[in-house]
């Protein structure tokens, strides 16, 4: 008689625990502020807007020495326009013996971080907000039934669909794979650490 006594309190304490955790969709309500940002892809990233950088500059170079090129320096019409051009590519040539590669990745990751303080607030309406101090960018979200991908539309229609990688009661770690269509490049993966 203990034997089933105990199997049948063993099966409710089951029971119990399994039906206390809450569906994600449920856990997500609420407020959650952005605590850190990780970028996965960061070094790929930087090399890729580097080299893009520096064939620009060359291009631009290039594209003045044959603006310079097709001036007739004996006509004096052009003595100021060739004076300019040729201060334009000095400073093109300047810019391109400057830009380094930790500049695109301290730009990069100052763009992130400038990000603290904004705040996903997911409603039960299935609106959400995305904005520091609850102001900014508003629309509409839904999540898979297994709460491993949610998708937010924002109000000029744009869907994105977000990785949900953790979710807790206290806890949102989401993974963008930024991806601009019709934009050639490599993008950031991006990981958004958020807490309640």
């Amino acid at each position: 008689m203990k034997r089933i006594i105990y199997s049948f309190v063993g099966l409710l304490l089951v029971t119990l625990m399994f039906s206390c955790k809450q569906a994600p969709e449920k856990m997500v309500l609420g407020s959650w502020k952005l605590d850190s940002v990780a970028i996965t892809n960061l070094d790929e990233v930087v090399k890729y807007n580097f080299d893009a950088m520096q064939t620009s500059i060359n291009d631009q170079v290039l594209s003045t020495e044959e603006q310079i090129k097709a001036l007739d320096p004996k006509d004096k019409k052009n003595t100021e326009a060739i004076a300019q051009l040729q201060q334009q590519k000095a400073s093109f040539e300047s810019e391109k013996q400057t830009f380094t590669a930790e500049m695109v990745k301290d730009e990069l990751l100052s763009s992130y971080t400038s990000m603290k303080g904004f705040a996903y607030t997911f409603n039960e309406d299935k609106t959400f907000t995305f904005a520091p101090d609850g102001m900014g960018e508003n629309g509409n979200w839904t999540m898979a039934e297994d709460g491993k991908t949610m998708t937010v539309t924002g109000e000029t229609g744009y869907e994105t669909t977000i990785l949900v990688q953790e979710l807790t009661e206290n806890k949102l770690t989401i993974k963008y794979q930024y991806n601009y269509e019709g934009i050639e490049g490599v993008f950031e993966d991006v990981i958004y650490y958020f807490v309640k």
